[in-house]
């Protein structure tokens, strides 16, 4: 794989946030074993990151992402924090992707086949574990 800077250095900045709070409840509450939410919260990493990387495309998460990015919005402090320090601004998430008709469901599928590829070619990781069901939501710039 080609060096690419910038996506190094959003890992770098992925890398300064501190989930540990998010990770206990988790653990506590959704059942999760400390091992699996230490590799969701690695996938988490790097989809901030490739949003860092890719501010204008839209990326949508797998459903152990979105249960992570979930819990971090509910941490309403910290994730206002934490998209401020990564992005300068809020990285809203929008959870009806996919819902408004025929043509909006077959752009969601796209999307995610597409964010798929970008942790493929980038990390050298297939991100669904199994879980390739598109997620009804997305970030970047609400329509």
């Amino acid at each position: 794989m080609e060096r690419d800077e910038v996506l190094e250095d959003a890992l770098a900045r992925t890398a300064q946030l501190d989930f540990r709070m998010l990770k206990a409840k988790l653990c506590k509450v959704e059942g999760l074993t400390e091992e699996h939410c230490n590799e969701i919260e690695d996938l988490y990493r790097k989809f901030l990151a490739l949003h860092i990387r890719y501010p204008d495309r839209k990326i949508c998460p797998t459903g152990p992402i979105d249960l992570f990015w979930h819990a971090h919005i509910l941490d309403t402090r910290a994730y206002a924090r934490d998209c401020e320090t990564l992005f300068g601004h809020m990285l809203h998430h929008f959870p009806y992707f996919g819902l408004r008709g025929d043509d909006d469901r077959q752009d969601l599928e796209r999307t995610f086949a597409a964010s798929v590829e970008l942790f493929i070619g980038h990390f050298g990781i297939d991100p669904t574990c199994g879980d390739t069901e598109a997620r009804g939501c997305k970030s970047q710039n609400c329509p």
